[in-house]
């Protein structure tokens, strides 16, 4: 099944980011914690600014 949902080419994490996962077996349970929290908020954060972008872009489009 796997073959068959997942291509080859299917975008996973850029090389230097590959081996992070290793590490964090390393973290105590409260390291882990507060590296998923950081992970996320800097993901909430990535999408707050590719949103916000969007929305400056359409207003720009509407009113020029």
């Amino acid at each position: 099944m796997g073959s068959q949902v997942f291509s080859v080419d299917a975008r996973g994490p850029d090389e230097d980011l590959r081996l992070r996962p290793e590490t964090l077996k390393d973290f105590t349970p409260a390291e882990r914690n507060v590296a998923g929290e950081l992970l996320e908020r800097l993901i909430l954060k990535h999408t707050a600014n590719r949103l916000s972008a969007s929305a400056q872009q359409t207003q720009n489009a509407v009113s020029g």
